[in-house]
């Protein structure tokens, strides 16, 4: 009895040593990994139908469609980095009014999810940069976010 309670013990420590590295991103039932749609509210500014899509993949990059049509698809990078709690860099290209590249948006922000892991509020910072990479804009905003979730 005693040697089968230590090989279980032995296996149960293995497993442990032996889970992959990712495992260490898990949110558990709050997971950020899915697909958002964000509400943002831009500090300053009228209100507006401000409205952005992500997918937040499991190995910490982002994706995006363009939400206008002065915008390119968004692609960024995200990870947990407290207690229900993610950071996020988009980065989607400024298109002008001809359909010419005009520059990169460039958004950070920190989400905060709610318990069941479905929603999220959170803020952000936002640059436009020209395309020589010069800011001719910087803002903050405030969001909610909810989850994707198959079935509802």
């Amino acid at each position: 009895m005693k040697n089968m309670f230590l090989s279980l013990m032995a296996t149960l420590a293995l497993m442990t040593i032996a889970a992959p590295a990712g495992s260490a991103q898990s949110f558990n039932p709050q997971d950020a990994i899915g697909t958002w749609t964000f509400y943002v509210k831009i500090a300053g500014a009228p209100p507006c139908q401000c409205i952005q899509l992500a997918r937040f993949r499991a190995d910490g990059t982002a994706d995006g469609p363009a939400n206008d049509h002065f915008s390119g698809a968004m692609l960024g990078e995200w990870k947990k980095t407290g207690f229900r709690e993610a950071t996020f860099t988009f980065l989607q290209n400024n298109i002008d009014k001809d359909g010419n590249a005009a520059g990169l948006y460039v958004i950070k922000g920190v989400m905060t999810l709610s318990d069941d892991g479905t929603k999220s509020t959170g803020t952000s910072k936002f640059q436009a940069l020209d395309s020589s990479g010069a800011v001719t804009f910087t803002g903050t905003a405030t969001f909610t976010a909810t989850k994707l979730v198959v079935g509802q």
